[in-house]
């Protein structure tokens, strides 16, 4: 990167100052841009096709000329200003290029010095480890054949969420594949609901953020209720196509409903007896 350096005591010095009055920030401001072009193009001279780009007229640049800050140049057919070096710092085209080379030398430097992490003039040869004393220090990686051996090491057992007496144990292979790869979980949802989420709600029946609310109103439902009313609430759910994601816990009532005939699991009948005898003591 190079700067275009200015003097800070241009704002009032003689050669901005013997500008006339109308024309002087104008011209302070195309001097200013001429100086920036030539410090990025590492050239001392600004043709006048350029000047014109940068929003700059005959005029202002004669009054350049006139104070000194730039001054009128024809160089081959065409005219332009050239870099008189007054109040400002244009570094030359050849410094500029032996800043890009050594600047380049010092990377490629750098580079070889520091390419595998440490300085390769002070590397030490260290003795590898025999088979027998490397074995208690390599860990072997997944599918890895030991030392010539016929067995592979089939890496370490993938834990399983699928836990006996929950209402995702009877769970066919393909939904358990399909719930065990659902993406997109936040934090404070249960896996549990999410898992319950995915296996009973097909894929085509919600769009993305109302499974998302389903997930998270089935993992409020789960810190009182057990898997398998949720998994039923999830499926009446499904059933009434007026309610939406957020009303999922009205279900719970038609779940208590269909099993009022005294099957319910133990924990549904003492909260049942509990809500009617706060409804007795309310009447």
């Amino acid at each position: 990167m190079t700067w275009f350096l200015v003097d800070d005591g241009v704002d009032d010095s003689p050669e901005l100052l013997a500008i006339p009055a109308r024309y002087r920030m104008p011209a302070l401001g195309l001097w200013t841009a001429i100086g920036v072009w030539m410090s990025k193009q590492h050239e001392l001279f600004c043709p006048l096709d350029i000047i014109k780009k940068l929003g700059g007229t005959e005029r202002l640049a004669n009054e350049l000329d006139a104070c000194g800050l730039l001054l009128w140049d024809v160089r081959g057919t065409s005219g332009g200003l050239a870099y008189t070096g007054r109040r400002c710092r244009v570094k030359a085209p050849e410094q500029a290029q032996k800043d890009v080379a050594a600047n380049a030398e010092r990377v490629r430097r750098h580079r070889a010095k520091h390419s595998n992490g440490v300085d390769l003039q002070k590397q030490v040869d260290v003795m590898p480890l025999p088979p027998e004393a490397a074995e208690h220090y390599l860990a072997p990686r997944v599918g890895e054949v030991r030392y010539g051996g016929s067995e592979t090491y089939p890496g370490p057992p993938k834990p399983t969420l699928r836990k006996p007496g929950t209402a995702l144990e009877s769970v066919d292979d393909s939904a358990w594949d399909l719930a065990t790869s659902e993406r997109g979980r936040s934090g404070p949802i249960k896996v549990g609901a999410s898992r319950l989420v995915a296996t009973v709600v097909p894929r085509n029946a919600v769009n993305d953020a109302d499974r998302t609310i389903l997930r998270i109103k089935a993992s409020e439902l789960l810190a009182t209720e057990t898997e398998d009313d949720v998994a039923e609430c999830l499926r009446l759910w499904l059933q009434n196509e007026r309610l939406g994601p957020a009303a999922l816990g009205c279900c719970m009532a038609q779940v208590y409903k269909q099993r009022a005939n005294g099957n319910l699991p133990k924990g549904v009948e003492k909260k049942m007896a509990g809500w009617l005898a706060l409804g007795k003591e309310l009447s």
